[in-house]
């Protein structure tokens, strides 16, 4: 896996009022790729697992500029086509380098979404790990809602579609779930963070309850859901990968952690990512407090679409704590973050760092 010099979150533009657009640079040298067995239990945390997440062949639909979102999906190419854009071949290759990455160790569970251009991408691995794939809805595409089907008749044209297509899907990632995603099933941050989210807790409880658990885990979904998903949950987010790198065909993303404490990101594309700076921090801090009374609000309106008195209860008393844990925690975090970047450069001029970052954070929010 190429080391990149990479810097976590700095702000170099403006949030769109409606948008959320946020332009960030990578900095500070980022640490080597960590290993499953470098994956520590601390007292007092859930144990964490390794999850690469690998995005599906070239399909179909990808040689054809199709916007194609819904189950079951087009599948992957084949011959005739050139190697780069032969589906197959691609799930081959792919299906090999994973397993001689994972192929001593073990993996505890290998897993695709329900669109069979997953599936395929992920038979070639399971079959050298002697494994069966597990297929989850959950791992499924950003629905595209209006722009769902539609055929491009050039490159150019269908970069634009997709760019319209990712809009909310960006804007979630600065915590703005209320973005909608028009027609779409994922209609809003909200749906798709409890849908993704929940196939990823089913991920991680496959791991941790396994016979004999190596806590490395393999998913096989698709490119906008895993750049969204993967940039609304981890401690480092850097959302503008999201257009300045974005996945290619079975590109893989790598996390470490557990549902519970949190997801770190150790590599974007093959690039090993930094920990987070005193601005990512902040900036994370804040979208929390945003996004948390958010999810509450979602899950009480679902409760009571159920009309089951219990799942109300539930959601109301669970939303409740929640936000109010948020609200009074918050002071504390940032005064932490804060007073760790004093430590953090003794002998660096502490009121030039904190301004900086401050600043980055007012651009941010």
């Amino acid at each position: 896996m190429p080391h990149v010099v990479a810097r976590s979150l700095i702000v170099t533009g403006a949030v769109l009022a409606g948008g959320g657009m946020v332009t960030v640079t990578p900095v500070a040298a980022p640490p080597a790729g960590a290993s499953a067995a470098e994956v520590q239990l601390t007292a007092g945390e859930a144990q964490d697992i390794l999850l690469e997440f690998v995005r599906h062949g070239t399909s179909t639909d990808n040689v054809n500029l199709i916007n194609g979102t819904l189950a079951p999906g087009a599948h992957l190419t084949g011959d005739p086509y050139p190697a780069a854009y032969n589906g197959q071949l691609q799930a081959e290759q792919v299906g090999q380098q994973l397993y001689d990455q994972y192929g001593s160790t073990g993996v505890d569970g290998i897993f695709a979404s329900g669109l069979v251009r997953t599936q395929e991408t992920a038979a070639p691995f399971a079959d050298l790990m002697g494994m069966n794939v597990t297929n989850l809805s959950g791992l499924n595409e950003i629905s595209a809602g209006i722009w769902e089907g539609i055929q491009a008749s050039t490159g150019d044209e269908f970069k634009n579609m997709a760019f319209m297509y990712l809009a909310a899907p960006i804007a979630w990632t600065y915590g703005l779930y209320w973005v909608p995603l028009l027609g779409s099933s994922d209609y809003n941050g909200m749906a798709f963070e409890d849908r993704f989210s929940g196939a990823v807790q089913q991920i991680y409880d496959t791991s941790i309850n396994a016979d004999d658990p190596n806590y490395q885990d393999v998913a096989f979904s698709h490119g906008a859901a895993i750049m969204a998903w993967v940039q609304m949950n981890v401690d480092n987010p850097d959302p503008s990968l999201i257009w300045t790198h974005p996945l290619t065909n079975t590109s893989q993303v790598v996390l470490e952690g557990n549902p519970t404490d949190g997801w770190t990101l150790v590599s974007w594309d093959g690039i090993d990512v930094a920990p987070a700076d005193t601005a990512t921090q902040l900036f994370v801090a804040f979208r929390d407090l945003m996004t948390v009374p958010q999810m509450a609000m979602f899950h009480i309106q679902q409760a009571l679409l159920s009309m089951d008195t219990t799942q109300i209860t539930d959601a109301f008393s669970t939303g409740f704590t929640d936000v109010w844990n948020e609200m009074v925690q918050f002071p504390q975090t940032v005064w932490n973050i804060v007073m760790d970047s004093f430590d953090s450069s003794p002998d660096a001029p502490v009121s030039t760092e904190i301004a900086a970052s401050l600043a980055d954070l007012a651009a941010a929010i």
